[in-house]
């Protein structure tokens, strides 16, 4: 039991961490590469590079065009960014 809320709040915390990673620098106008070259230094950056790859997925593309379809706004923007990734990964919505 103790273990099984222990797992789920660290992938809890592990989850937004990569949130708030693309909230900060995710920039569409730029490549992935040019994204990776300026990763923070408090990420690894293997581990990074992979997380700037899935941003640029084709998966997350799609997401990104419903969003425009549907409506416009920024904050609408990111919650179909964050609920995508998440969904795909694991099902459930970031908290952020």
């Amino acid at each position: 039991m103790i273990r099984h809320r222990t797992l789920k709040s660290m992938g809890e915390k592990w989850r937004n961490w990569k949130c708030s990673l693309k909230a900060k620098y995710y920039d569409e106008t730029k490549t992935a590469a040019q994204i990776v070259a300026t990763a923070p230094l408090t990420v690894n950056r293997e581990h990074y590079a992979d997380l700037v790859a899935y941003w640029f997925s084709k998966e997350v593309q799609v997401c990104i065009d419903v969003c425009f379809l549907s409506n416009n706004t920024m904050s609408l923007y990111h919650f179909f960014l964050t609920y995508c990734y998440a969904f795909m990964s694991e099902g459930t919505k970031c908290n952020q």
